[in-house]
Formats: structure tokens, sequence, C-alpha cells
């Protein structure tokens, strides 16, 4: 938490991340698709190498790579122009929500329509009309495509992993997707991806007149340290990233190395 009030900016994209690692556990590539889109590589978020639009402004803060879109439950719905978003209800789903005796139709009311989520009473959104509940269909589909293909790294299909409270608008097949995953509580995964969290390390460092091997093995240590600080358990800590470029052009063979760790967190008493 004290890392978090000095560098606040590095936890700007957290609420969205903490719903990957709910279905991480396997080692390969996926794309987890919930309302924000973000690859597990080895069941960590892959980081961004590039800009990071936060709110509309473009950010070279290092974060893990997601893209977020309006495209929630509480999407609002415009019946005479067929208008979708940006608007939300958000937290008010419950009380705005057609399906809870509200007067906004929202996107979790098509997916009651289309018997997609048990939500609040299906007889209130009864008479939306098929052609209508099927554009919407068709538009969800279409950014849903549109975001996992900017999202992948080749043009094999890849599984998509849907969780969080939207993960029932996301449709059981999409191009370019060879597995739609929906798993069970899916709607709790921002809370379970952050009991699950665990805490890292890293060293970002240009070493000088040592060789490749000295250099990984001092940021090793150094990465290791920072992590038990941060209140990883000493004894989980394991080696998740490792990568080193020479530097041209400079006397002293400089090498940069940078070696990221991640260890479970320390319970009480089990600090070293």
């Amino acid at each position: 938490m004290g890392g978090r009030g000095q560098r606040t900016c590095l936890s700007f994209a957290s609420g969205r991340v903490r719903k990957h690692p709910f279905d991480g556990f396997a080692d390969r590539q996926e794309i987890v698709v919930a309302i924000t889109r973000g690859m597990l590589l080895g069941g960590f978020p892959r980081e961004a190498n590039s800009r990071v639009d936060i709110g509309g402004v473009a950010t070279f803060f290092r974060m893990p790579d997601v893209i977020a879109v309006a495209l929630g439950g509480g999407t609002v719905i415009d019946p005479e122009t067929r208008k979708i978003g940006p608007t939300s209800v958000g937290y008010r789903i419950s009380e705005k929500a057609r399906v809870r005796g509200g007067d906004t139709l929202t996107l979790t009311d098509i997916a009651v329509r289309m018997k997609r989520m048990e939500f609040g009473n299906p007889a209130l959104v009864a008479d939306v009309p098929d052609d209508l509940a099927g554009h919407v269909e068709a538009w969800i589909q279409s950014r849903l495509a549109d975001l996992v293909d900017r999202m992948k790294t080749s043009a094999a299909d890849i599984p998509v992993i849907a969780v969080g409270g939207g993960a029932a608008l996301v449709p059981d097949s999409l191009p370019g997707v060879n597995r739609i995953i929906k798993v069970e509580h899916a709607g709790v995964a921002n809370a379970i991806g952050a009991a699950m969290a665990q805490v890292s390390g890293e060293c970002d460092q240009v070493f000088y007149g040592v060789s490749r091997e000295e250099a990984i093995n001092e940021a090793r240590v150094i990465a290791d340290a920072r992590a038990a600080t941060a209140g990883a358990n000493p004894e989980s800590i394991e080696l998740l990233d490792v990568e080193d470029v020479p530097l041209s052009y400079i006397p002293g063979n400089p090498l940069r190395v940078r070696v990221k760790v991640v260890g479970d967190l320390a319970l009480s008493g089990s600090r070293a």
C-alpha cells in the first residue's frame, strides 16, 4: 500500500488487471475479456510496450497491456436511435435497468432478453423487438472481435476467457477465437484476483565490466530483495522474466538487465 501511494500512476490499471489472475493458472497464451481486454502470458498480464490510453489520454507508464471500452452491463441503449453507449448507469444498474423496474434500456436487459443471464424480471423486457436485440448482439460481437484482434500477436486462433460482471455479454463464438471459456463465479473475478495476487520485485539496471551471467545474477538478488521488502515470502519467490540488452558505442561493455520476480504474500510471522 505504501508503494502504491508513492507511485499512484502504476495502479491506474489495477482494478481491471485484478480480473486477469482469476483464470491465469495455465502456462499458455490466452486473452482475458473483462470489458477491458488483456493478454495473459504464462498466467500474468502482458506488459504494454507502447502507450496506454487512460481516459482518452495517451500515457507511457509501465503497466499491463489492457484496452478499456464502453461495453458493460450498464451501457445504455437508445431504442429510438439504436445508439449504444458510451454512457452507462454504472452502479445504479439494480435500480435503472428495465429488468429491475427501471426506465433505462441497458446491455444487461438485452442479455436477459436473449436468455444469456438471469437477473431481475425477464417479463419486463419481453417487449424489446427482436430486430433491436439482434442489432445489439451484432454490435457486441463486432466490438469484441475487433478488440480480440488488436490484442493478438499472431494470426492463429486463441482461447478467450470471459470474466467480470459483463461476461454474460460475450457471445459463444468470435472470429479468430478457437474457444470461449466462461468460468464459474466470473462476476466476482475482481475480488478473487485481488485475494490471490502475488508480490513482485523488479530490477532494471545497467551493469558495467561484468559478464552477462554475473549481471543477471546480481539483478536477480536485487529483485528478490525488493520483492521481500514489498511483502513477499522469500521462500516463495520465483523468476518471472529476464531481459538483457547490450548497449553499443559505450565504453565498459555495459549491459542493461531487467529481472522480474514474484512471490506469495508473506503472512504474519512468515517474513524473513
